[in-house]
């Protein structure tokens, strides 16, 4: 199914860090919501290298949940390895032909590193890992 004919898609990298950092409320944290990383993350540390049930850490400034740790998060665009050449709006940067695609947040066998909100970590869209995860945005109508 095409979730994309229904308003769903995969963030792009730009808005997953926009959310994760708490959007216009951005405290600069080093994690989504507290530069503690236990208080909002399940990482190799705390997690016995499993996931562990969502919403059992605290939120970030948006009230959203496991940005950092648990399950690295698909992005829509494709692996660039600085932000050279960026579009200056949240659009993806995407081209078919390339199967790297961005992944945020860190996951439950990440270091405390990974975890944080500016890390960045690519892998083929192609494969399956259990530590990988989607988080999907919905396109709202316009008014």
């Amino acid at each position: 199914m095409d979730m994309s004919k229904n308003g769903f898609r995969l963030p792009t990298e730009a808005e997953w860090e926009y959310a994760a950092r708490g959007g216009k409320n951005n405290n600069n944290y080093t994690y989504s919501g507290s530069n503690t990383v236990g208080n909002v993350a399940w990482y190799n540390f705390n997690s016995s290298y499993e996931p562990h049930t969502v919403k059992t850490k605290a939120a970030n400034t948006l009230g959203i949940y496991d940005m950092s740790g648990n399950v690295a998060e698909w992005c829509f665009d494709n692996w660039k390895n600085n932000y050279n050449g960026f579009p200056t709006t949240p659009d993806p940067v995407v081209n078919d032909k390339k199967k790297e695609h961005i992944i945020r947040g860190g996951s439950h066998r990440d270091n405390a590193d990974s975890c944080r909100v500016y890390d960045r970590n690519t892998y083929n869209a192609n494969s399956y890992h259990r530590e990988y995860g989607a988080r999907v945005v919905l396109r709202l109508p316009a008014d």
